[in-house]
This record gives structure tokens, sequence and C-alpha cells, in this order.
């Protein structure tokens, strides 16, 4: 069994919000006034059999759900926050067709 490495876990944290983007919002949260500024630094794709495209789709989402949901600014020279995270495992698994709910 694979162990989660400290860079998993904000892409663990980040991957439902960005996935399930209608059910998660940013709104509701308060951020430190003197925050105005994010950067996301871009994702490093580690997982095997991945689409190498994953990660820059990710970090796309996550853009555009901060764009759209809060007042920060992008900024990538000098950011109040920064956003970082890692693929680190890609599955498939089939599933069979059950009934109907």
């Amino acid at each position: 069994m694979r162990r989660i490495t400290f860079f998993a876990r904000p892409v663990l944290l980040l991957l439902p919000a960005v996935l399930f983007h209608g059910c998660y919002s940013f709104r509701g949260v308060s951020l430190d006034p003197s925050i105005q500024s994010y950067y996301i630094t871009p994702f490093a794709n580690n997982a095997e059999n991945a689409l190498p495209s994953l990660a820059q789709t990710l970090e796309d989402a996550l853009r555009e759900k901060i764009r759209t949901e809060s007042r920060l600014v992008y900024n990538d020279s000098e950011p109040d926050i920064e956003f970082r995270g890692t693929l680190v495992d890609y599955r498939i698994s089939a599933e069979a067709p059950g009934p109907e709910k």
C-alpha cells in the first residue's frame, strides 16, 4: 500500500473541489484582508498511466474556481498565497452496471 506524501495531500483535498465544483463553494470562507493575490505552482504529474494533460486541467479548474468565487487576483511574481500539488496515483476501474435507483 502506498503512503500519501506531503505533496499529495493538497491534491487530494483540492481534487473533490475541482471535480465536484457544483457541490463545493468558496463562498462563506473568510480570508485575512491582507491576502490579495494567489499563485498556482504547476502541478507535477508523477502518477503512472495518468493522462498527460490531467495536471494542467486541474490547475486550470482551480484557477477558474478561485477567479470566479473569490476576490483574489492572480499574481506570479509576489503572491500572498500559493497553491501547489503533485499527482501521485491515477486509477481507472471498471464497474458493472447495476439496477436503477
